[in-house]
């Protein structure tokens, strides 16, 4: 995964190829991305404890994640971005 790459589409395979490998320009636009698409849905599953991470290799890992902070953290250290 690229820094540009949006780790929330990335993983959702019901997006077609080209919009889930999809690079934004530089890393602070795939943050605005991240903030505007995918944020708001995020802090809503937090309160019902759904925060998932739908990355395939993290899926067939079994990678289970408790908020934001904890997903923030595991997409930084694994991948980077």
């Amino acid at each position: 995964m690229l820094k540009t790459q949006c780790p929330r589409c990335i993983g959702d395979g019901r997006l077609p190829y080209e919009e889930r490998t999809f690079a934004y320009s530089r890393p602070a636009v795939m943050n605005d991305h991240f903030e505007r698409a995918h944020l708001a849905d995020i802090k809503v599953r937090k309160h019902d404890n759904l925060i998932f991470y739908e990355h395939l290799k993290c899926i067939e890992d079994g990678i289970k994640l408790s908020n934001i902070d904890h997903l923030r953290n595991h997409v930084q250290s694994v991948y980077g971005v």
